[in-house]
């Protein structure tokens, strides 16, 4: 098939959770089929990643919409009612782009990556549109309304009711729907109809992602004892983006809440917190005994496999946390919030939800190594054998042999 791709973002490099999945999902369709991509940019040297995307993509046109143009589309936006998230990924030049390769190529199916992406082909006629709306934005709003204080607890509420009745709008013009787990399906379903929904998970790179140390990779093999890699006792581990509002909110609530309790019990316990763009309130926390902010890392790997553990303390969460799988992949055992395990099923992570019970789980798997080794083995097989990308992403190939099946004459809306 000759499909045309839209995505939000460039999906290069697959560093963050929605780059990382609309990439395997690229990359999986390349297989078998011709893929045409469009995306916006936010700046020259974003563009540039572009050559990540060849191996996979036939074609790939970007347009910038960084710069000044984004804060004067935001400020447009609040005042005209319209959606903010939207405003901040829309380019004029798109609609533009999208009608020119529909003119210059036939295409048998148009995929849309993100909420945002949609308009832009809602009103094709004539050819299966697939919609990946990944987790659903509104409900993540309204979550940040809750934890947040007035005015971005204002902005935010208004921002989900916004985005809320824009899904509904363009969701009803697609022909499948999928989502990133069955409890973000179920919230769709809760205020919006449609007869195609699918459920398509985030999987892991299990071959990138395992417990290794000075390069030497520790397979995991049936009747597997501990890993023999060392670890550092004493080390906890955050990884993700650091100016992404729920992982600075969840980082904060651990280090104010959580370590202490933690080091009441083991002085030594360190926390690291690993990633790109800190915001100014996470950067604050390296002030605190314990507590190392590292900013950009080129690899994640050797923090996940030197530590005990890795902590998921979101208090707001949406879809399927990427670096709860990576972690069980490194064979870094984890606990989480249950917001943070949402949509994840059968992995043996810890579950707390109290300052108390997270320390007290910590305390737990970093002073007792058979635990830890456990937790370690029995994760890494229930991730390599339930979110691999290639089984995870069998149910769009079956989306795809409808629309082979049904042909373009039962998509004319």
């Amino acid at each position: 098939m000759n499909i045309l791709f839209l995505a939000h973002r460039l999906p290069y490099p697959p560093h963050k959770g929605d780059t990382l999945r609309s990439f395997n999902i690229i990359k999986h369709l390349a297989k078998e089929h011709r893929i045409s991509l469009l995306c916006p940019v936010f700046s020259e040297k974003e563009s540039k990643n572009m050559a990540g995307l060849a191996p996979y993509c036939d074609d790939i046109e970007v347009v910038n919409v960084g710069g000044w143009r984004s804060k004067l589309r935001l400020g447009a936006a609040l005042l005209s009612g319209k959606s903010l998230t939207v405003a901040h990924f829309y380019s004029s030049k798109l609609p533009g782009m999208v009608k020119t390769k529909l003119a210059r190529e036939k295409f048998d199916m148009i995929m849309t990556y993100s909420s945002s992406m949609t308009e832009y082909v809602k009103d094709i006629k004539g050819i299966p549109r697939v919609a990946d709306f990944c987790d659903v934005d509104s409900e993540k709003w309204r979550q940040c309304a809750r934890w947040s204080k007035p005015p971005l607890s204002l902005i935010y509420r208004l921002e989900a009711k916004r985005l809320r009745r824009y899904e509904t709008e363009t969701a009803a013009c697609f022909d499948y729907l999928t989502f990133i787990s069955k409890q973000e399906k179920e919230i769709f379903s809760s205020f919006a109809s449609h007869p195609a929904i699918e459920v398509i998970p985030n999987g892991v790179d299990s071959e990138y992602f395992q417990p290794q140390l000075s390069g030497t990779v520790q397979q995991v093999t049936p009747g597997a004892r501990e890993p023999k890699a060392e670890y550092d006792s004493n080390s906890l581990v955050f990884t993700g983006v650091m100016d992404y509002f729920p992982n600075v909110d969840g980082v904060i609530y651990f280090v104010k809440e959580v370590f202490p309790l933690i080091k009441r019990q083991l002085p030594r316990a360190k926390f690291l917190v690993v990633g790109s763009s800190p915001a100014r309130s996470i950067k604050a926390l390296a002030k605190i005994d314990g507590v190392t902010v590292t900013g950009y890392v080129p690899d994640i790997r050797p923090y996940l496999v030197n530590s005990a553990l890795a902590c998921v303390p979101l208090r707001m969460a949406r879809g399927v946390q990427n670096k709860i799988l990576e972690a069980v992949a490194c064979g870094t055992p984890v606990v989480a919030t249950s917001n943070a395990f949402e949509g994840l099923e059968a992995i043996p992570v810890r579950l707390a939800d109290t300052p108390r019970q997270f320390a007290r789980e910590v305390v737990k798997i970093m002073t007792d190594r058979k635990l830890r080794a456990k937790l370690s083995i029995e994760g890494q097989k229930m991730v390599r054998a339930k979110y691999n990308w290639d089984t995870i992403l069998k149910n769009l190939d079956r989306i795809i042999s409808k629309i082979e099946a049904g042909g373009a004459k039962n998509f004319t809306h």
